[in-house]
């Protein structure tokens, strides 16, 4: 094989590394924004919640919030906490639900990238709805604002079109 025919299927547009580069740099300031918001008690409620529910999964105790007085398993059931209950298994608690959380939020990026260059579109075009994610305040103040569950949708969203 040729050198230049090799060198072409193993180079990624700079648009795709730039997509990547920012979804990175994403996660690691809001990661780190959410853990100074944690560590200055400036968690919400739901952080609480959530927190407490994937402890006692992770724990083995009937999964019944204190802090709201109700049962995990009735209304607002969400059976997908039970994915983070390893984080708990391994000592990171609720920093680490944030992190991975934040995680989630910017691989929505790729996926987006990706999903538009499925489509046909070019690596610039294709930049454009992963870049906008990560510039968008909405997504941010949903990403700071407090943890909820379905957070950790949005890439999953994505990914189950592209797929």
């Amino acid at each position: 094989m040729p050198r230049t025919e090799a060198r072409s299927r193993l180079s990624v547009s700079w648009w795709t590394l730039g997509v990547w580069g920012a979804a990175a740099l994403y996660a690691v300031l809001l990661s780190l924004e959410s853990l100074a918001d944690h560590y200055g008690f400036r968690t919400g409620v739901d952080a609480a919640i959530y927190d407490q529910e994937v402890w006692l999964l992770a724990n083995f105790h009937e999964p019944f919030t204190t802090v709201l007085n109700r049962h995990m398993l009735g209304e607002h059931f969400q059976p997908g906490l039970a994915l983070l209950v390893p984080l708990y298994w391994l000592g990171f608690g609720i920093p680490a639900v944030l992190v991975a959380h934040t995680i989630a939020i910017a691989l929505t990026a790729p996926a987006l990238y990706a999903l538009a260059r499925s489509a046909g579109a070019s690596p610039g075009i294709s930049s454009i709805p992963a870049f906008l994610w990560l510039a968008s305040p909405a997504v941010a103040a949903a990403n700071l604002a407090d943890w909820r569950a379905v957070t950790f949708a949005s890439a999953l969203v994505v990914l189950s079109v592209l797929a």
